[in-house]
């Protein structure tokens, strides 16, 4: 009986702990739960700097867009795709031979590891594992955006948010010191998704927040309480300053029936339409009877995409259709998890997804209407992702959460190419079905229909990246296209750095040449 009475005495403090952050994750207070209130004034004095340095009331901006503008006309997926485009070696050697891209590495310095434990010395910052990285370019400028998580690696806990500023000063590229963007106390900040808003020429950045001490597991537990915080916060100067960050909660996640128990953008940039919306794409766990796949996760809970969309800038969001329920050809539910997108030519928006389940690879999600609604799930066989784990004794097992974070980003098809689409799409991700290893990245040129086989740049251990697009002059003045990519790597584990790698349009299409195979 003491035994008995001993447990029930756990179980109900344990409650009563979490249903403590509960309420106070709701009532937004900032009496402190964080054991790191000394960065809390750093953060003040730097608002108020801010402040005097804009000496500007917000911004606010017309709206630029709506659900009119937005929309393809008749589209759907089986008019607005377009021919496919398989990426075999002899379509390759004609983009190659067309385009007249070199493929000589592009910089001096080709590998810089960006949090590293000099770099966070140096900013004057506690010792923190960076993870989750987000990249933006703009206007000559790179912002690098990353978790700082103080208490290890683990999802919860005492989380902030970190930006690094690269300046292009010709074909260098000078970092600037880690900054301490976010720091909320009793909060811990997850997933940095930044926009390039090229309307009101700003950056937008769009993070979610939850009680510090709760996992997943716990909120899950709870799936009455709304856990879920959306903030959104600008800059107009590149990164030297920000607004102060603001709740979006009450137009975002607290509008959903029933309400999340989690939800988060991306992780990873979001984008701009070309009609001027704001889509920053998101996923969400509700509780039904759908997802009792889900073994080690949660019971009876499903995982959807959704996108929240602005067509003012940021200033106010509207909460897009959820992917809709689907399983695949063996009956298992697909459940899409970290998500990105891209625009293509004729407006359509292609979303790309983790998926959950640890045999299946990743599935494509595409919105005719700038993300308003979304259609079926299709799984791409040829995107393979890892679902297993390796043991310490070296043997396999699946992982509870299967699959890996991707990124992609659209850019325009080189002068002088005349086959595919206008715009073509580039996927960064760990292209290996058993554990996170082997960072590659994929071309479409075909709207995201099909995929080149993988181009390995990382061959060892690698899980999250972020990717962007620019254009650099040469020596004689010609616009190239580069690309730039943020990524998590290691020799013994996938998350020992960050680093940060610079490519020419012309190198990737030469290491695609080398790894696909002749037919």
């Amino acid at each position: 009986m003491r035994i008995w009475h001993l447990r029930r005495l756990v179980v109900l403090l344990g409650t009563a702990a979490v249903l403590g952050s509960i309420l106070l994750f709701m009532s937004g207070s900032k009496s402190g739960l964080s054991n790191m209130n000394f960065l809390e004034s750093a953060q003040i004095d730097r608002i108020q700097r801010l402040k005097q340095k804009m000496n500007l009331p917000l911004r606010r901006s017309a709206p630029v867009a709506n659900n009119e503008t937005c929309t393809v006309p008749n589209g759907n997926l089986n008019s607005s795709m377009g021919p496919r485009i398989r990426l075999e070696k002899p379509v390759l050697q004609k983009l190659l031979h067309q385009s007249h891209l070199p493929s000589t590495p592009p910089w001096p310095r080709d590998v810089e590891s960006l949090f590293d434990a000099a770099a966070i010395q140096a900013s004057g910052l506690p010792v923190f594992k960076p993870r989750i990285p987000a990249l933006v370019y703009h206007k000559q400028t790179f912002l690098a955006f990353s978790e700082a998580r103080f208490d290890g690696l683990k999802d919860f806990g005492n989380i902030m948010m970190v930006v690094r500023r690269g300046l292009v000063e010709g074909r260098e590229i000078s970092w600037g010191t880690i900054k301490l963007l976010v720091n909320l106390p009793a909060f811990r900040i997850n997933n940095p998704s930044p926009i390039v808003d090229k309307v009101n020429d700003a950056i937008v950045l769009v993070f979610s927040a939850f009680p510090t001490e709760l996992s997943f597991q716990d909120m899950m537990a709870f799936p009455r309480f709304p856990m879920s915080k959306m903030y959104i916060m600008k800059t107009y100067d590149l990164g030297e300053t920000w607004t102060p960050y603001e709740d979006i909660s009450y137009q975002t996640v607290l509008t959903m029936h029933p309400v999340p128990v989690l939800m988060v953008p991306g992780p990873g940039h979001s984008i701009q339409l070309k009609c001027g919306r704001i889509v920053v794409p998101c996923n969400y766990f509700t509780q039904d009877k759908r997802g009792k796949s889900l073994n080690g996760l949660c019971h009876n809970c499903s995982n959807y995409n959704r996108a929240i969309y602005s067509d003012d800038g940021g200033i106010t969001w509207t909460v897009g259709g959820r992917s809709k329920f689907k399983r695949d050809p063996f009956r298992i539910p697909i459940h899409p998890n970290e998500v990105m997108a891209v625009e293509l030519d004729n407006g359509v928006v292609s979303l790309n997804s983790r998926t959950l389940n640890f045999q299946q690879t990743r599935a494509a999600i595409y919105s005719f209407d700038g993300g308003a609604t979304l259609s079926e799930t299709i799984l791409k066989d040829e995107l393979v992702e890892p679902g297993w784990k390796i043991t310490k004794q070296g043997k396999s097992s699946p992982r509870a959460a299967g699959g890996c974070q991707a990124s992609l980003i659209a850019f325009p098809r080189p002068k002088g190419i005349t086959i595919g689409q206008k715009t073509w799409v580039i996927l960064s991700n760990p292209a290996d079905r058993i554990e996170r290893q082997n960072l590659a990245l994929r071309l479409s040129i075909d709207g995201c229909q099909t995929w080149s086989q993988p181009f390995g740049i990382h061959d060892v251990f690698a899980a999250y990246s972020d990717i962007t697009y620019f254009e650099m002059t040469d020596a004689n003045g010609t616009s190239l296209p580069h690309l730039g990519l943020l990524f998590e790597g290691g020799k013994q584990g996938p998350y020992e750095y960050t680093r940060f790698k610079i490519f020419t349009l012309g190198q990737v299409l030469q290491g695609l040449m080398a790894s696909t195979p002749s037919r």
